[in-house]
C-alpha cells in the first residue's frame, strides 16, 4: 500500500533499476557467496531489525534465510516461517485471482466492470460504463492515488468501493499511470460478486492452498491464530520503536497479505512455472503471459528521471511492473505497510526469484539486496546496492519540519467554539469537531486527532494513533459561523444540522 505523498518513491519499491553503465564480470564463483555478509553488514546502516530472503533458480529454492530479529527489544530470531506484511504484493494476487476466473470462462479482462458488479460507478456515466476488469488491475482508470478512506479506518470494504463514484477522474481513461490502491479493492470485489463469496476466500481456497501456502493470511484480523509474526517497527520520538500491525482488511486486495519467504517461495514457483507447481495447475499459460505483459506505460521521465536513468522501459501489466535489465525482463513487485517493507522479483529467462521481506519501512533496503542477488547470477561485477540505494533514496526518506514549528503561537483568527460541529462528505463520510477547554478534536472515519492551530483559519492534525501520522496533515476552517466548511486535504466538507 502506497501513501499519496509518496507516489514517486512507491515507483521506485515497485521497481527495480540502476545505472547500467557497470560492465558484466566473468566469474565461477557461487552467486550466493557472501550473501549473509553482505545482509548482516548492511542492516545496521538501514536500522533494519529483522529480514527474510528466499531465492528460487531453476524451480529449486536455493537460500531461504532470516536475519536479525523478529522485534526489538526480544530474542526471538527471524526465519524463513516469520510472517511479514507483503504489502501491495497483494496485488498480484488479486490479479491470478481474477486470471482463476478467466481460465473458467466467468469474466474476461475487458469486461466492463458493471458487468459483472452493477453496483460499480464511477464519477461519470461515461466511466463507469466503459471501466474495465483489465483497467483496474493496469492503474489506468483515471483516478488519481487516494489511500485516506481506508488507510486505518473503519469503512467497510464495500463501502470503500462504493465511494469510488464520488471521485473525480485525474485523466481520461487509460492515457495515463496513476498508481490506484481502490481499483483493485474493486477488482477483488468483482471476485466476490463472481464466486459469491469474498476475495478472502477465493484466494486462501484457490491459491494459497493449492500451493501449500499455510503460514500466509488476507486476514490481518487473524494473525492470532499464528506464531512468529514479524512486529512492525517505525520512528517514535528519534527512535525505531515497534508498533501496533496495521489492519488494511477493508481494502486487502491492494495490500493486507501475511506470508513468510517460504511460502512466497512456492508463489514465485508458481509464477515462473508458468501457473504450474508440483504438478498442481493454479493459472493457465497464457494467463501467466497476460499478467506479465505490459498494459500501462510509466514515465521515466520527470521525477522518476534521476531515479531511473538508464532504463529503457517501466511498464505496469496485471498485478506487476515490467521493466528490462541489462538484455533481460524483470517481473517486480514492491510493497509497504506502516513499519514494514516487502520486494519481489521474478527474472523469467533466468529461472530466478527472488523475494525479501524486512520488519521496518525502509524503502531501499529490500530493493538493494534483491539488486544484489541479480547481479550476482547475471555474473555482473560487484556493487554495494545498500549504499547507492541509501544515496538514492535520502531525500524521499528526510521528515518534513512539524507544521507547528513553521509559525508558533500565531493566535488564530476565528473563536474555537465556532469551529464546534458535524461536517460531511459524500467520500470521508462524517467527521465530528469537538472541543474540551482550549483543546479542538477531530473525529473521522473511526479515527481520532488533536487540532493545533498552525496560521490563519488552518490547523495541523495529530492523530492519536501514531500509525497515522501524516495520512491527513491538516484541516483549514474555511470560514467561521454559519456556513463555515472544513478541508481535508483537497476534501471540503460542509456543515451539517
Amino acid at each position: 500500500m502506497i501513501p499519496t505523498r509518496q507516489l514517486v518513491l512507491a515507483l521506485a519499491v515497485c521497481s527495480i533499476t540502476g545505472n547500467l553503465a557497470a560492465q558484466p564480470a566473468k566469474s565461477t564463483r557461487n552467486p550466493l557467496d557472501g550473501l549473509d555478509r553482505y545482509i548482516t553488514a548492511t542492516m545496521p546502516d538501514w536500522g533494519v531489525p529483522g529480514v527474510a530472503i528466499a531465492i528460487v533458480k531453476d524451480d529449486r529454492v536455493v537460500y531461504s534465510r532470516g536475519f536479525g530479529v523478529r522485534r526489538l527489544g526480544d530474542t526471538a530470531r527471524v526465519t524463513p516461517e516469520t510472517m511479514f506484511a507483503i504489502g501491495s504484493i497483494s496485488k498480484s494476487f488479486t490479479a491470478a485471482s481474477v486470471g482463476i476466473l478467466v481460465d473458467e470462462g466467468k469474466v474476461a479482462w475487458n469486461d466492463p466492470v458493471i458487468r459483472r458488479m452493477p453496483s460499480f460507478a464511477m464519477s461519470t456515466p461515461e466511466a463507469t460504463a466503459s471501466t474495465s476488469i483489465e483497467d483496474l488491475l493496469s492503474h489506468r482508470t483515471g483516478l488519481a492515488g487516494e489511500n485516506v478512506v481506508f488507510w486505518g479506518s473503519d469503512v467497510p470494504r464495500a463501502e470503500v468501493v462504493r465511494r469510488i463514484r464520488f471521485l473525480p477522474l485525474a485523466n481520461p481513461a487509460r492515457t495515463t499511470f496513476d498508481y490506484q490502491n481502490l481499483a483493485f479493492v474493486a477488482a477483488g470485489e468483482v471476485v466476490a460478486a463472481v464466486t459469491g463469496t469474498s476475495w478472502d476466500d477465493v484466494v486462501e481456497r484457490r491459491i494459497f492452498r493449492p500451493l501449500g501456502m499455510t503460514r500466509s493470511t488476507t486476514r490481518v484480523s487473524e494473525l492470532g491464530n499464528f506464531r512468529n509474526v514479524a512486529t512492525s517497527h517505525a520512528p517514535r520520538n528519534g527512535k525505531l520503536a515497534p508498533i501496533p500491525f496495521l489492519n488494511l482488511d477493508n481494502a486487502a486486495p491492494a495490500g493486507s497479505i501475511v506470508s513468510s519467504v517460504n511460502d512466497m517461495a512456492r508463489y514465485v514457483r508458481m509464477q515462473l512455472g508458468r501457473g504450474k507447481l508440483e504438478g498442481t495447475r493454479v493459472l493457465s499459460d497464457s494467463t501467466i503471459r497476460q499478467l506479465h505483459t505490459g498494459r500501462t506505460i510509466v514515465p521515466l521521465g520527470s521525477a522518476l528521471g534521476p531515479a531511473f536513468p538508464d532504463a529503457h522501459f517501466i511498464e505496469y501489466g496485471l498485478g506487476w511492473f515490467l521493466q528490462d535489465y541489462h538484455g533481460y525482463q524483470l517481473v517486480t513487485h514492491g510493497g509497504q505497510t506502516d513499519g514494514q517493507h516487502a520486494n519481489l522479483l521474478l527474472a523469467p529467462e533466468l529461472g530466478l526469484g527472488v523475494v525479501v521481506l524486512t520488519n521496518t519501512l525502509q524503502f531501499g533496503y529490500p530493493i538493494a539486496i534483491t539488486l544484489r542477488v541479480l547481479d550476482s547470477y547475471l555474473g555482473r561485477a560487484a556493487r554495494d546496492w545498500s549504499k547507492e540505494m541509501r544515496v538514492r533514496l535520502a531525500a524521499f526518506n528526510e521528515s518534513p519540519p512539524p507544521l507547528s514549528a513553521e509559525i508558533a503561537g500565531r493566535s488564530a483568527k476565528i473563536a474555537a467554539s465556532t469551529l464546534v460541529g458535524r461536517y460531511r462528505d459524500d467520500y470521508l463520510g462524517d467527521a465530528v469537531v469537538s472541543q474540551e477547554g482550549q483543546q479542538l478534536s477531530l473525529a473521522m472515519l473511526g479515527r481520532t486527532a488533536t487540532l493545533t492551530h498552525w496560521r490563519d483559519e488552518q490547523y495541523a492534525v495529530h492523530w492519536d494513533d501514531p500509525l497515522l501520522l501524516g495520512s491527513i496533515p491538516t484541516a483549514t476552517f474555511e470560514s467561521a459561523g454559519n456556513g463555515a466548511s472544513l478541508r481535508i486535504g483537497r476534501w471540503v466538507m460542509r456543515p451539517q444540522p
